[in-house]
């Protein structure tokens, strides 16, 4: 979030909107956490 507003300043005003974005999308790409363990079906 830090690095992305230093690298363009014209985006401080989205701060909290990127982190939410980051946020949402690690859920989206591992909801499982990113040190969550995988979850397997028991048949």
């Amino acid at each position: 979030e830090i690095l992305l507003v230093s690298f363009l300043p014209s985006l401080t005003g989205y701060r909290d909107a990127i982190a939410f974005v980051i946020l949402i999308v690690v859920l989206l790409v591992k909801p499982t956490g990113l040190l969550g363990e995988k979850v397997t079906d028991k048949v």
